[in-house]
């Protein structure tokens, strides 16, 4: 693994497929950070319906439930019955209505003080400029209203992206390595031809199983003892800057 330029040249050219984590990397948060004040936005909108320790940790529990997910379900399928499961108490019909109130009025404002990097939009169109098949590989434990908010804060939408994984069309998570299989399934691509873009050494490298060639950025680095080595690894400004020096070269061709 090296930082010199012509390595990423290489991948790009190698990879018609390009496959974006989401939280850390392109949307430059800290999602430890994040998620407190998403748990305490929806714990505070599910106040009357149901205590609040309690609804966080069956929250909790049935996100568990979706990273181990099987396949037979999808994520979406696995955590409402679960969650539910665990919340006899609340009224599911409502408690659903709650959940996309949430997503469609809230969740948005979660996002107010997040700072863009202001290359990103630009990166993502010409990619897709230069006939690339752009594919957001976030987590999917979220709805697909919440992973559209979180593209609008950096200034992307739905229509920068051939695919987006969202809890309802999965049924796998990371790390499991089926997880990025379902994709390339879905998408009938080849790993051989596929580059998997994250900043988490294990959840993000590990598409590396499959075939796909790995980029890893450093900001918001996520840390595993089982990570997995990538083919470059580099800032997020270092990746973006080659990407655009790609593209001109390419566009002198």
């Amino acid at each position: 693994m090296t930082n010199i330029e012509t390595d990423i040249k290489n991948l790009l050219n190698t990879s018609d497929n390009i496959l974006f984590d989401l939280d850390g990397t392109l949307l430059p948060i800290d999602m430890d950070r994040f998620l407190e004040k998403y748990f305490v936005a929806l714990q505070s909108h599910f106040s009357g319906q149901v205590e609040g320790d309690k609804f966080i940790d069956s929250l909790l529990k049935a996100t568990g439930s979706m990273i181990k997910n099987n396949g037979q379900l999808t994520n979406k399928e696995v955590f409402t019955n679960n969650f539910f499961k665990m919340l006899p108490e609340l009224n599911k019909e409502e408690a659903l209505k709650s959940f996309d109130e949430f997503y469609n009025q809230k969740f948005p404002a979660l996002g107010d003080n997040i700072n863009k990097d202001s290359q990103t939009v630009r990166v993502i169109e010409e990619l897709k400029s230069n006939n690339k098949k752009l594919i957001l590989a976030t987590n999917p434990v979220f709805p697909a209203e919440a992973v559209e908010a979180r593209l609008r804060w950096i200034g992307l939408s739905t229509d920068h992206f051939d695919f987006i994984t969202c809890y309802s069309n999965m049924h796998f998570c990371k790390p499991n390595p089926e997880y990025y299989a379902e994709i390339l399934d879905n998408m009938e691509i080849e790993p051989e031809n596929t580059l998997m873009v994250g900043n988490d050494e294990m959840e993000d490298m590990i598409a590396g199983k499959l075939g796909m060639d790995t980029i890893l950025i450093t900001d918001n680095l996520k840390k595993s003892d089982q990570g997995y080595e990538p083919d470059w690894q580099g800032s997020r400004a270092e990746f973006y800057r080659q990407v655009r020096n790609w593209s001109r070269e390419i566009q002198k061709l």
